[in-house]
């Protein structure tokens, strides 16, 4: 009888408390979040046949001629290698960055002014983050056996720029910009990975394993959102003048192409040299095609930022209004919070 009821702790959510108890925004954690619910996802297969595995669109190498000429085998061997660059660089995120910013909050080390409630929520997003980590290296190695496909890591360059930032900053500052750019990654991730779960040309098991992340990426984005405001307003003058512009530069590091990894992945099909260099110049000369989707993904990080009166700080204002990414379709709205 003993062994009968310890098997069920934990497995429902605990009964609903006040806002004044509980952030708001986990609170279905216990039934909801995907370590505690989604079955782990195994590769069978990922031939051509089954799906892509992952969406073209967010590859523009495959879609030039020289590439689709090769044939679809090429196409779905580039593809692979963005599946795997994708996870990977969740995984480094997750452990390098968010997950000991979750412990910090949850600890009080960083926000110390939070309720228990909303720290205890960190601690369930910890959780969140390090079963990201998990899964995306179960499933890159599954994806590596698979397909004979090596996938190098070769999207941390933005965690590279992360960590040369923080050490320009002074020595007590340097948790909040590790802080606040998981603030705006977490804010944003959602709009990143809303697209390939809805694409029904990507296998299904690719769907389901990026539909598990975004799953608790959702409730992430509401409970950063929701604190933001009061982080900002907790932050000294000298904090605000250099955080704010390293928001500007977060979101553009966020969205920026990934020229040096298609080019790698170009050169690993063994494309000769000058191919590779007209391919990724034809690229780039496109790229404004990609600005919606940069626009769109931006848009919740920069309601956020709005929402905490972050663009009245005359410099946070002015670095954005520099991004050449955001720079035309923001700075309107960026000068008149200004005024």
């Amino acid at each position: 009888m003993e062994a009968a009821e310890h098997t069920n702790i934990g497995a429902a959510d605990p009964p609903a408390v006040s806002g004044t108890e509980r952030s708001g925004h986990m609170e279905r954690w216990y039934s909801r979040a995907s370590v505690r619910r989604s079955p782990r996802r195994v590769l069978a297969d990922l031939d051509p046949e089954h799906g892509l595995p992952f969406t073209p669109e967010l590859v523009p190498i495959v879609a030039h001629p020289e590439v689709v000429r090769r044939g679809p085998m090429m196409i779905h061997r580039i593809l692979t290698r963005a599946l795997g660059d994708h996870l990977r660089f969740t995984e480094e995120l997750e452990n390098e960055v968010v997950v000991p910013v979750a412990q910090r909050i949850q600890s009080g080390a960083i926000f110390p002014w939070l309720e228990p409630p909303a720290r205890i929520d960190a601690g369930r997003i910890c959780v969140d983050e390090a079963y990201h980590s998990l899964f995306s290296r179960d499933v890159l190695s599954q994806l590596e056996r698979l397909t004979g496909v090596r996938c190098s890591i070769t999207s941390a360059t933005s965690l590279e720029r992360l960590d040369a930032r923080a050490r320009r900053a002074p020595p007590q500052m340097r948790p909040l910009v590790s802080a606040f750019y998981t603030i705006a990654s977490e804010v944003v991730v959602s709009g990143i990975l809303r697209t390939t779960p809805i694409d029904r040309r990507v296998a299904p098991i690719v769907r389901q394993v990026i539909a598990d992340h975004l799953r608790d990426e959702a409730a992430h984005q509401a409970y950063f959102s929701a604190i933001f405001p009061e982080a900002w307003s907790h932050l000294g003058a000298e904090e605000r003048d250099f955080i704010g512009p390293s928001l500007a530069e977060f979101v553009t590091w966020f969205f920026e192409p990934k020229y040096a990894a298609m080019m790698g992945w170009l050169m690993a099909e063994g494309l000769e040299a000058g191919t590779v260099r007209k391919i990724m110049e034809d690229v780039m000369e496109h790229e404004g095609e990609q600005e919606p989707l940069r626009h769109r993904g931006a848009a919740p990080l920069l309601h956020v930022l709005r929402s905490g009166d972050a663009f009245a700080h005359a410099a946070t204002a002015d670095a954005f209004s520099r991004c050449e990414s955001f720079a035309r379709r923001r700075s309107v709205e960026i000068r008149h919070d200004r005024r």
